[in-house]
């Protein structure tokens, strides 16, 4: 398997893969690599679109993702949805990765970091993970963009990869307290 992360199913190192060697041929190694990248989780009403705004201005990022809305503009995802389908994990990852890293799509994603455009300093994904193989997808994710910033951290690239700082965070609302907030 991939990486460094033995606890990743064959499925989960199937997505990943296919999804990384599509990056890269419609990339290279032309990508923006967020210095750090929160991950914010929860049930529809526990507050993530509340909390960004604040996240973001707290941490001097400038740039959020939320995978449900980038979904949605994601021409592959939007053929499911259009069937009323379920959206694959390798497509979610997709879209996730194209914003993520390569931000060329409308949900925010990373722009203005990376080989091309400076350093970025970080990014909001909410609603990332959602399932068992995308939470293998962040290990991979996780080990290739370290193995990235390791392959250029003495050369003229090392600020295009900077070290993976990856958070996960989930928001929790007991459903006494969310009974409460609907009128």
């Amino acid at each position: 398997m991939p990486g460094n992360s033995p606890s990743v199913g064959m499925e989960s190192a199937v997505v990943f893969e296919g999804c990384w060697r599509r990056f890269q041929q419609r990339h290279g190694t032309a990508m923006r690599v967020p210095r750090e990248i929160i991950f914010l989780n929860g049930a529809p009403g526990s507050g993530k679109g509340i909390n960004t705004p604040h996240i973001l201005k707290t941490r001097g990022f400038d740039s959020s993702i939320c995978v449900s809305s980038l979904l949605t503009s994601y021409p592959d995802a939007r053929k499911f949805i259009d069937a009323g389908e379920m959206i694959s994990d390798a497509v979610v990852c997709d879209a996730l990765l194209e914003d993520l890293l390569g931000g060329r799509l409308g949900g925010g994603g990373a722009r203005g970091g990376g080989v091309d455009g400076g350093e970025c300093a970080g990014v909001v994904v909410d609603g990332f993970p959602r399932t068992a193989v995308q939470v293998d997808f962040l290990k991979l994710l996780h080990d290739k963009l370290a193995a990235l910033h390791r392959a250029h951290a003495e050369g003229p690239l090392s600020a295009a990869f900077p070290r993976p700082g990856f958070k996960v965070v989930v928001l929790y609302v007991d459903e006494e307290t969310r009974r409460g907030r609907r009128t």
